[in-house]
């Protein structure tokens, strides 16, 4: 259909009067068709809209019926663990976190939620995040929380994080645990496969660690850890590795000579290490010394354990004096 005045469309010239007559003549002749246009496209769109309502609502029942087909529906329970299990992160522990892990699983559906309450190897890992000192009221919670979460991991070896709150920078003052927590953890020693500890232990904690020795930790693979200040202990420098201890060592911590130890990680005073470590057995070693002495006096020592960490992977060794 031709414009009278198409010269005229798309601009804000004003129109001549034979133009107006032409532009009235051209809507009296083409108005009725419009309409009539106009109101078969209602019809249409209404009856678009009910085949629409309909195909949705047949689309639920054949997607439902077809989803019962799924292959995932007819793995037995102990299969589907064991993917279960494969999802958990890999390079650090579970977060208790809705997120991830068996509490993300848990969301599904009844039958996942069954599937991750009796696969005990979804439980076995756990993040724990340590409140701050003004946050306390959510400790009992956060205690419940772990209790629940660890008995669901059966006896298994566990593997287990406590890091601070936030993300603490190194001028952050010293994140502390709580004592209940901490006792909680130490409670579950014979079961540690790895445990990593990123608050530092405050030196009326570091009895609790003292007491503990390698038959305590059988199952112990990995362990990192950092004290409060070598201003909190007696000595400045450990005895040499290899070096029998001498029966005032009561604050050497034995449980670093348990003989399925492969990692170490350990930031505190060199004089907390005990003579009986297994440096040859370690696979990764990382080394934090604090000393109040000079570096050069702890340059024995790191010749030691350069020569006798023999399988290490990765050795890292740093000596921090009182001047840096």
């Amino acid at each position: 259909m031709e414009s009278p005045v198409p010269g005229l469309l798309k601009t804000n010239l004003p129109p001549s009067n034979d133009q107006l007559i032409a532009i009235h003549a051209f809507l009296a002749a083409t108005s009725p068709e419009f309409a009539r246009l106009d109101e078969e496209a209602s019809v249409l769109q209404a009856r678009l809209a009910s085949v629409i309502q309909k195909r949705d609502a047949m689309g639920e029942i054949v997607n439902g019926h077809r989803a019962l087909l799924s292959p995932i529906r007819r793995l037995p329970s102990e299969l589907l663990g064991k993917i279960f299990v494969s999802t958990l992160p890999t390079k650090r522990d579970t977060a208790i976190s809705a997120d991830e892990g068996p509490m993300l699983l848990m969301q599904v559906c009844r039958s996942w939620r069954a599937v991750a309450l009796t696969t005990p190897q979804l439980w076995a890992s756990i993040y724990i995040v340590c409140p701050e000192s003004d946050t306390a009221t959510s400790l009992p919670r956060l205690l419940r929380v772990v209790n629940t979460w660890l008995a669901r991991s059966g006896a298994l070896p566990l593997s287990m994080t406590l890091a601070p709150a936030g993300n603490p920078s190194k001028y952050s003052p010293p994140h502390a645990i709580d004592d209940g927590l901490l006792q909680l953890v130490l409670s579950l020693a014979s079961r540690w496969s790895s445990i990593t500890i990123i608050p530092t232990i405050k030196r009326d904690q570091i009895h609790a660690f003292e007491s503990l020795r390698s038959d305590d930790v059988p199952q112990l693979r990995a362990i990192r850890i950092g004290l409060e200040s070598i201003h909190a202990f007696g000595g400045l420098l450990a005895p040499l590795p290899g070096i029998e201890a001498t029966p005032e060592s009561e604050s050497l911590l034995r449980l670093f000579e348990a003989p399925t130890l492969r990692e170490l990680s350990f930031t505190g005073d060199m004089a907390r290490l005990p003579g009986g470590i297994l440096w040859a057995s370690l696979v990764r070693c990382s080394l934090t010394w604090r000393t109040g002495a000079t570096r050069a006096s702890a340059f024995p020592q790191v010749a030691q354990i350069l020569k006798k960490a023999v399988h290490a992977e990765h050795l890292e060794l740093l000596v921090q004096t009182s001047q840096d």
